[in-house]
């Protein structure tokens, strides 16, 4: 199989949840952030689908929520 139709790998919803995790630990300006956070839920959302066939697609989607929850309460806010 050639590189171009190799499949997409994608790293695991640990990997992503650590990175996530490390977004959040950092205190950021907030046009980083938002735009650190919106590459990674980008990220996300490309495995889940990826996944969508799968059990693991889970894991994928508590972080999706778990980003969610976070992006609402500490990026949306007033700056």
């Amino acid at each position: 199989m050639s590189a171009s139709h190799a499949p997409a790998v994608h790293r695991s919803a640990a990997e992503l949840r650590l990175a996530f995790k490390t977004l959040t630990a950092h205190h950021l300006p907030r046009v980083v952030a938002l735009d650190k956070f919106d590459s990674l839920w980008d990220e996300v959302n490309r495995a889940a689908t990826s996944a969508s066939a799968t059990a693991g697609i889970t894991e994928y989607v508590a972080l999706l929520k778990e980003m969610q929850l976070w992006y609402t309460e500490e990026l949306k806010g007033p700056p």
